[in-house]
């Protein structure tokens, strides 16, 4: 099933199938020219020796995102995650873990593929598909959750602002949040004052808003029922 968003004069789209067969589920998220594939495993039993959530998530940068491959002319081969690749990963899971139960102890992997890569960073989108599939998977999980970077550049806001736009703000944040309440933020500032925090937050709130709405919107059209989820282990 496909969804699509009009959000910030281009168009977002959400398309759920069933690509990866071993997969508990799979999700395209394509904004402008950037396309992310995600997919998620949940494990089938409980880690009970753990005392904390086994979940993964990975972001897996792709050569052939930006047209190329690198290396020399014999090796084709995938490298080792970069630095950016591995942060982003982070930024992702910190936005997602806090909304699972505190005894889950059930695996969880969340793979999140960058496809195709425009002008501006992935994340987002990344946070969008992580989202919608934990949502669907049947995990005990307080989602839907998404996130949007922002930019100050000189005195003006911009919302998921280019790599080069990035290199010139005076603060770049990214903010994930659910129903009006921040769950996780990353900024980047030179001397930022209070009051410019305090104006990237209300304004980020309201487009998040229209983000998880649309969640909402595609979630409702699969009804994961409550009995359908496994039960938590003691």
């Amino acid at each position: 099933m496909r969804f699509e968003l009009d959000f910030l004069g281009k168009k977002l789209e959400v398309e759920v199938n069933n690509w990866m067969e071993r997969a508990d589920g799979s999700v395209m998220v394509r904004y402008g020219d950037t396309v992310i594939l995600g997919t998620i495993v949940v494990g089938k039993e409980d880690l009970l020796h753990l005392d904390y959530l086994p979940l993964m998530v990975e972001y897996e940068e792709r050569f052939y995102a930006i047209g190329r491959i690198g290396g020399s002319r014999f090796i084709r081969r995938e490298t080792r995650p970069s630095s950016e690749a591995i942060l982003t990963a982070r930024l992702i899971d910190r936005s997602l873990r806090p909304l699972f139960p505190k005894n889950l102890r059930r695996e969880i992997q969340i793979v999140l593929m960058v496809v195709s890569l425009g002008e501006i960073d992935p994340d987002f989108c990344g946070l969008l598909a992580g989202s919608i599939l934990t949502s669907l998977a049947k995990i005990p999980w307080k989602g839907p959750i998404s996130g949007i970077r922002v930019a100050k550049i000189g005195e003006n806001l911009k919302f998921l602002p280019t790599f080069e736009e990035r290199k010139e703000a005076k603060i770049d944040a990214f903010i994930s949040a659910k129903e009006g309440k921040i769950d996780m933020i990353e900024i980047k500032a030179k001397e930022a004052r209070e009051e410019e925090i305090f104006e990237i937050f209300e304004k980020a709130l309201l487009e998040i808003e229209k983000l998880n709405e649309f969640q909402k919107k595609i979630l409702k059209a699969f009804e994961v029922k409550e009995e359908e989820k496994f039960l938590l282990s003691p």
